[in-house]
């Protein structure tokens, strides 16, 4: 079973289903055909491997080779993220060395999506290569940004869109969901995680580039004792060598659920987070937006009540439920992860927080 998948010959059906599961991904998820998928460790280090595809392929465009000069000296990339981006697309952002210190933020709405409206004009006005980071499902609300109307207003030869879409983008695969993300496939990258609604175990993210020989021009590498055969070479394909076999587990339930098994685990997590919604709203608690996907926000009143109302949830043992930020206020965050979880199990946990509120 710990086989590594860097290289076809290490492992012929680790690569052949590496490939199966990596077509399988971008064809439930609604992207454009001929773009590669590739499995790592974490979205995080998804986020990571197309941003560097990312600024790799932008200075390319203006005659800049990062792969010989660096970025010593390097023409300027203006970069442009929602105002709600996941804290992990600015650690990518620092580790390949473009800092977040002059991103332009888009301001959000009252759901934590970007406005299309919002984009900084000088940005816009700008003949500079231009990263454009967009999130499919924000970390709290579940909201995606409108990525039609946004990404139309970037001029694509100049432009990269890349979608942080963790959670959110496997809306993509719910047909009742789908209409939350329209546009999305209009982006050139996308990061997207196995071990979320696929339950996958840990870590198995997905990098997804619309352009494959962008990606293999960022990530491809070469060694005399491990010379590729031509064929799909996953250590050409992200930034690890030596990598675990991640789409075995990808391939066996996308096998086992199918199409259609998929879609009704991602309906019944999101159906369960507006039962969870309902419920504590019908208990008088405060329901801060209304869910889009599987997160739900709950207020107690001042932030110290919220705090108390999280902890005691958790020490009761009855369900675990962390806390967040949301305009400026404490939130229990719930989020609906587990595809086995039961209404049974809701109901169970909303007597907890209610009992929890109660006592308070």
């Amino acid at each position: 079973w710990d086989q590594n998948a860097a290289l076809p010959v290490m492992s012929p059906i680790a690569a052949h289903l590496d490939a199966l599961a990596a077509r399988w991904i971008i064809d439930l998820l609604g992207l454009p055909t001929d773009a590669v998928a590739t499995f790592c460790a974490g979205a995080s280090i998804a986020n990571l491997t197309a941003i560097i595809t990312a600024r790799d392929t932008l200075l390319r465009r203006v005659g800049w080779d990062t792969a010989t000069d660096g970025l010593n000296g390097a023409p300027p990339i203006d970069i442009v993220a929602s105002a709600e981006i996941h804290s992990s697309v600015g650690k990518a952002l620092r580790l390949a060395g473009l800092g977040v210190g002059a991103v332009h933020e888009i301001p959000t709405d009252e759901l934590g999506r970007a406005q299309p409206d919002a984009v900084p004009s000088a940005v816009l006005e700008s003949d500079r290569p231009t990263l454009v980071l967009l999130q499919a499902g924000n970390v709290n609300t579940g909201h995606s940004d409108p990525f039609a109307a946004i990404i139309d207003r970037f001029d694509p030869a100049t432009s990269w869109v890349h979608v942080d879409g963790a959670f959110g983008l496997w809306a993509n695969a719910a047909p009742e969901r789908r209409h939350l993300l329209d546009g999305v496939e209009l982006a050139d990258s996308w990061a997207t995680d196995g071990h979320k609604w696929l339950n996958t175990p840990y870590d198995c993210g997905v990098a997804i580039v619309a352009d494959p020989t962008a990606l293999t021009a960022s990530m491809a590498m070469n060694a005399a004792y491990a010379g590729a055969d031509g064929g799909r070479s996953p250590m050409n394909l992200g930034l690890q060598m030596s990598q675990a076999a991640r789409a075995i587990p990808v391939w066996a339930i996308l096998a086992t659920l199918g199409r259609a098994g998929v879609a009704e685990a991602i309906e019944r997590c999101c159906r369960h987070a507006e039962r969870f919604a309902a419920e504590l709203s019908a208990g008088g608690l405060e329901v801060l937006c209304p869910p889009a996907l599987n997160q739900v926000l709950v207020a107690f009143g001042d932030d110290a009540a919220t705090d108390a109302v999280i902890e005691r949830v958790q020490r009761s043992g009855a369900a675990w439920m962390g806390g967040t930020v949301w305009n400026g206020r404490r939130a229990m965050r719930i989020s609906v992860s587990d595809t086995s979880t039961t209404e049974a199990d809701v109901d169970l946990a909303v007597a907890a927080i209610l009992t929890a509120h109660a006592t308070g």
